[in-house]
């Protein structure tokens, strides 16, 4: 039995507005004490941000003289704080500390969902958040992202240095940062001691929970402990995240070669999503939004935004996904722990449904947006969840989010007519949308566009040729699948662009060495290509960038030839980029073609005869699966070469009277 069910709790008056706080006494063999406070006398506290941990792995900790059981992860952190953080010598002396799994009846779920509604209140009012990410020495990390944020930002004129940040000769002042030290460390790409100590920081478990992620939106002021009295504040976090983003989106755009003064390894983390701090990049916007939102209205619409970072990170309670953010989301549902999680959802969905009908607040939020989240060709069916519902439980579970590329597949297409925007009927659990079935799928690859040999891209574009009839040509259809495994919906020619497929093309023709003469030869001509490197400069040009010149836009060589640079070169530093956004689509994404021969990126478990549709409120196009009962099941939103602009507009003049209610549950 777990003991903590046995601890008795003193009633809160919520009238009162009162919580619980754990008293730290002076001597360390004396118990912890948890008393009773009023948030409405501004009492004197902090607040501690952790993992919980395994919940089956517990230790004891004396409470009120009383034995208690706490994960091995708090235990840990509390040991920490009363050893380094409760004298007068340490930066933050800390002797009333709130911590959620002690100072709440987690068996008492009227008061968690009174508690819930508290946690902005909480950690605004806590004069410091300890955020503790483990036992483990994080010292070397927080020593390194002080070193870079002081080199990001200039004290003088008290900004951003982003002229320095775009530049790299900065790091040669830094030996350190530029060499390789050391072995390779938890997959980030860096072989030096520093680079790989900032990489396990930021790719740590506790980035990825629900309610850390609120808390440190609401924190006050922030702190990142570790070994003795190690810490990094939230401000030199921050800039390091921006000037990070900054330098490799640097890099990115001007596909830039790599200084002699940085090792390969360094080079290629730096210049990949190998080294990536996209987990401390959501909530430095969400801190941005949520303290400017008195300031700029228009910040406002971004709550719905906000409730989507749920997605892709991990809760124990799938209500959390939801309840856990509304603190800083304030969107209109009020949290109830006795509500069905499949209630939860439907709530929260038609609330989004009801909020955001016919906006298009952000580029990324729309009314139907949430059916990126969503599906059974992903996540597969679950009794009593609708298909169309967020699912964001099972998308925390994921490798990789599933989430395709946005777009604006519905613009121009319905007209402004309010009363064919979709809505919810909670009664039945059904989703209705106005749309129109485009097509119907014809194909679906069994294999992964991009697998574990070199033969596989060969053989997808080879597919793709047979299939993408749409595109009139050959060399279209090739366009069009390069485009569907860049998720690109710009038309826009640039060197990078020009890079980027020379190197796709690199790695789709190198596989011909495996087959026959005949059957090379044979693929060749299908692809409409020579090898003659005048000959293949001109057939790229007619297929990737008609009209270009390439002489004006730096190349100063044949095509063909810097292509065979391969691995060397700009084409081989671009396929390290590439080949990372090709193995995301491994796992989810398989190529469909549709009988009118459309070719697309859609969830693994799409079927022949699922329906291509484009609904009014969604930026992406929406497979559908027919029931028994005449409504439809969502298999999952996907990536149409040729209806992501609004396209569909032209085929609904031509199919006058196709459009229709789509009932989906």
């Amino acid at each position: 039995m777990d003991l903590s069910s046995s601890f008795i709790y003193k009633p809160l008056d919520r009238v009162k507005s009162e919580i619980r706080v754990v008293r730290i006494p002076p001597k360390d063999d004396d118990s912890l004490r948890l008393d009773t406070v009023c948030l409405d006398d501004n009492p004197a506290f902090a607040a501690l941000s952790y993992v919980w941990g395994d919940p089956n792995i517990k230790e004891a900790i004396s409470l009120d003289n009383q034995s208690f059981p706490v994960t091995k992860n708090l235990a840990a952190a509390l040991k920490h704080i009363r050893g380094n953080w409760t004298s007068r010598q340490s930066p933050y002396r800390v002797q009333s500390l709130w911590v959620d799994a002690v100072c709440i009846n987690q068996q008492d779920p009227d008061e968690r969902t009174q508690q819930v509604q508290l946690m902005s209140r909480i950690y605004k009012s806590a004069a410091v958040v300890l955020a503790w990410l483990g036992p483990g020495d994080h010292s070397l990390a927080f020593s390194t992202i002080k070193l870079l944020a002081r080199e990001m930002y200039d004290d003088t004129a008290r900004r951003f240095n982003e002229e320095k940040v775009s530049r790299l000769d900065w790091l040669q002042g830094h030996p350190s940062l530029c060499s390789d030290d050391g072995p390779e460390q938890s997959g980030s790409g860096f072989r030096n001691l520093a680079w790989s100590a900032v990489a396990t920081f930021v790719r740590d478990p506790y980035w990825t929970r629900v309610w850390i992620f609120q808390e440190v939106v609401l924190a006050r002021k922030l702190l990142f402990i570790s070994n003795g009295l190690a810490s990094v504040g939230w401000h030199t976090l921050f800039t390091f995240q921006r000037g990070f983003e900054l330098m490799r989106k640097n890099i990115r755009k001007l596909s830039l070669p790599r200084p002699n003064y940085l090792s390969p390894s360094v080079w290629s983390a730096l210049a990949t999503e190998l080294a990536s701090v996209s987990n401390i990049e959501q909530p430095c916007f969400a801190r941005g939004i949520f303290r400017n939102r008195a300031k700029v209205p228009q910040t406002r619409n971004y709550s719905w935004v906000m409730s989507s970072f749920a997605s892709g990170r991990k809760a124990t309670d799938p209500r959390d996904y939801i309840y856990g953010l509304l603190a800083i989301t304030e969107i209109p549902i009020v949290p109830d722990y006795n509500k069905t999680v499949s209630d939860v959802y439907i709530e929260y969905t038609a609330a989004w449904v009801e909020t955001c009908r016919d906006m298009r607040i952000t580029r990324y939020i729309t009314t139907l947006s949430f059916l990126s989240h969503a599906g059974t060709g992903i996540y597969g069916s679950e009794a009593d969840f609708p298909s169309w519902a967020p699912n964001f439980p099972a998308d925390g579970k994921l490798p990789i989010s599933p989430r395709m590329e946005t777009g604006y597949a519905d613009r121009g297409v319905f007209g402004d007519d309010s009363s064919k925007l979709p809505f919810v009927v909670a009664r039945t659990k059904s989703l209705f949308a106005w749309g129109i079935e485009v097509d119907t799928v014809r194909f679906v690859a069994q294999d992964p566009v991009y697998g574990l040999t070199r033969v596989d891209l060969l053989k997808s574009a080879t597919t793709a040729l047979s299939q993408g009839k749409r595109y009139k040509t050959e060399s279209g259809a090739l366009n069009a699948f390069f485009r569907l495994l860049h998720r690109d919906q710009s038309r826009t020619v640039s060197r990078s662009t020009i890079i980027r497929d020379l190197s796709l093309f690199y790695h789709i023709t190198r596989a011909l060495d495996q087959l026959e003469p005949q059957q090379q030869d044979k693929v060749l001509r299908d692809l409409r290509f020579s090898t003659d490197p005048v000959e293949f400069e001109a057939q790229f040009r007619k297929c990737f960038a008609p009209g270009a010149d390439f002489r004006q836009l730096g190349f100063d060589r044949n095509l063909r030839d810097i292509m065979m640079e391969w691995p060397k070169g700009m084409v081989g530093e671009s396929w390290q980029r590439m080949e990372l956004g090709l193995i995301r689509l491994r796992t989810n994404w398989r190529l469909i073609g549709t009988t009118s021969g459309y070719l697309g990126l859609a969830p693994r478990g799409t079927a022949v005869d699922d329906r291509l549709c484009v609904l009014k409120g969604s930026d992406v196009p929406v497979l559908l699966r027919r029931t028994d009962l005449g409504s439809y099941t969502v298999v999952g939103t996907a990536f149409v070469e040729g209806l992501m602009d609004g396209e569909a507009a032209e085929l609904e003049q031509a199919r006058k009277g196709m459009d229709q209610w789509l009932q989906m549950q």
